[in-house]
């Protein structure tokens, strides 16, 4: 699963920014390293490789940015699709991979 996105950091020398994959009941799936950003903005792209739990039913993806002890947590909003739904078979959401 991946993530675009445009960061900004104003108030800090770094951020620190990662990609956080989540369940329909939010509990963490997956995380990619945490990056760290310098001040000013940039474009990201953030990629991670997970096994989907056999119980998901939801995976959902939200950049984080940490600024300091301030955590920002951008999921690109239901137009960019941020979660796509698992199911047995049929087929395949937005963006995501047929499970193993």
């Amino acid at each position: 699963m991946w993530l675009l996105g445009f960061y900004g950091v104003a108030s800090a020398d770094t951020g620190i920014l990662t990609l956080v994959i989540t369940d329909q009941n939010g509990a963490i799936v997956s995380t990619t390293e945490p990056k760290v950003v310098p001040k000013g903005g940039d474009s990201f792209i953030l990629m991670a490789t997970f096994t989907v739990p056999a119980d998901a039913t939801l995976i959902c993806r939200a950049a984080v940015l940490q600024i300091g002890a301030l955590v920002l947590t951008e999921t690109g909003g239901e137009g960019l699709h941020p979660c796509v739904s698992v199911s047995l078979g049929g087929s395949v959401g937005l963006g995501s991979s047929v499970r193993n």
